[in-house]
């Protein structure tokens, strides 16, 4: 059997993804817990956030403890 060492595997920071790389990841990891629609809604909130002027709809999104 043969092994391979990956010195920097993918999404590492010697590997960074690409833009759709990190929506693919997103994807796989959310949409099994939130949903299609909701991880959606979680994805345009987070892609906003340099232009939010509140944070709690992504916190509400989310499940935040503070959420209002």
């Amino acid at each position: 059997p043969y092994t391979t060492l990956f010195r920097s595997p993918k999404g590492s920071p010697g590997n960074p993804l690409d833009e759709l790389g990190v929506e693919a990841k997103f994807e796989a990891l959310v949409v099994p817990v939130a949903g299609k629609v909701r991880s959606g809604e979680i994805r345009d909130a987070v892609l906003g956030l340099e232009t939010a002027a509140d944070l709690r709809p992504l916190w509400k999104l989310v499940g935040g403890e503070w959420a209002v």
